[in-house]
């Protein structure tokens, strides 16, 4: 990566909405900040200076996202700049409490670059609810650095910079892969094949080619600034499609296959390096949360937030959810909506579907006990 004269280097903090990213962005850049706006995009955010052995580094604090499948301006933006802009090294913030679920973008931006820091925060919060991790072993199974960090209080953040910093000095190579069915991985090897060198991941450009996501096509073009998707390459990459078509993966399914896997990697990795101790049940919660997951279900919410629990009906936006399935949200799931909005969990306005700050406590309830 290029390098900004006035800075010795530069960092993408990402993570999931609700992680403590902002705290962990305050803790490294201290007043010396300012917000950005990306261009055409509604999606603002802030970027700042740090400062390391008297050497000072650019942190650009990108928006909230549980995915890097662009469904959202949040993830368009996360994701372009993670594939095309000027950075050294991206710092992953996941939230200890619910490290699973954040894991799904972990694995996301790993299949991307191999230049991550995983920063595990709120461990406070952790320790509290007896939830044990890792850290080495998570190290291990992802193949790159991981901090323990609980932001609030300042624990961590200096070894979470120098770590970021000696992975920009010393990259290494990737060594986790996402296992997809054999049918996907011969159709990413035709692509491969057929793809010219370039500073991005083949793999993971020829799984992003396939599942054929015309913005990301352009956003491609843009950055090389001509037709990267030649006519050779989309004859490849429509023949894989078509083998895929013939093998019961078609358009309507395929994504759900490619989130399948990274969510059962995320699994994996998971009961591999948590430990709960003396989590209990609650009722009452388990109930709602059961009645919201069937809501959730039927939504198919799975593909379009990369969400698990009740956190997936946050944020849903009524119309791209009428456009995409041709039909209104409200309407179709009225009777589920009307009472969890009764019982104080949902909001509901014109084109949104938020959760309340009881319903927001509750998601983090359940996370603490359902898991």
């Amino acid at each position: 990566m290029k390098k900004n004269n006035s800075y010795k280097g530069k960092f993408a903090l990402v993570g999931n909405p609700n992680v403590g990213k902002s705290t962990i962005f305050n803790c490294l850049t201290g007043m010396h900040q300012h917000t950005v706006n990306w261009p055409g995009k509604t999606v603002g955010s802030a970027e700042g200076v740090t400062k390391y052995k008297d050497n000072e580094y650019l942190i650009y604090d990108l928006p909230g996202t549980y995915s890097l499948i662009a469904h959202s301006q949040e993830e368009e933006v996360t994701r372009d700049f993670i594939c095309f802009e000027d950075y050294d090294g991206v710092i992953v913030v996941c939230d200890a409490v619910c490290l699973e679920r954040n894991l799904n973008l972990v694995i996301q931006i790993l299949e991307i670059t191999s230049n991550v820091v995983v920063c595990v925060n709120l461990l406070d919060e952790a320790k509290k609810k007896k939830i044990k991790i890792d850290l080495k072993k998570l190290s291990t199974e992802l193949g790159v650095p991981v901090v323990g960090t609980s932001a609030r209080s300042g624990k961590g953040i200096k070894n979470l910079l120098e770590m970021a910093v000696k992975t920009v000095e010393k990259p290494k190579k990737n060594t986790l892969i996402v296992d997809y069915p054999q049918e996907i991985e011969n159709s990413i090897k035709k692509i491969e094949k057929t793809l010219e060198r370039t500073n991005l991941s083949s793999r993971w450009l020829a799984l992003k080619l396939l599942n054929y996501d015309s913005f990301f096509i352009e956003s491609l073009n843009k950055y090389f600034g001509y037709n990267f998707f030649d006519k050779k390459l989309k004859k490849v990459v429509i023949d894989a499609r078509k083998d895929l078509n013939n093998k019961k993966l078609n358009p309507s399914n395929l994504e759900d296959v490619m989130v399948t896997s990274i969510v059962k990697k995320a699994e994996e990795i998971s009961d591999n390096v948590i430990t709960f101790e003396n989590v209990n049940y609650n009722k009452n919660s388990f109930e709602t949360i059961k009645t919201i997951e069937e809501t959730q279900n039927k939504l198919d919410m799975e593909k379009e937030f990369m969400m698990l629990g009740l956190r997936k009906l946050d944020g849903v936006s009524i119309s791209k959810f009428e456009q995409k399935f041709g039909e209104n949200p409200i309407y179709l799931f009225r009777n589920e909506l009307k009472k969890l909005v009764e019982e104080d969990l949902l909001e509901v306005d014109l084109d949104d579907i938020k959760l309340t700050t009881k319903g927001l406590d509750l998601a983090n309830l359940v996370w603490e006990e359902f898991i």
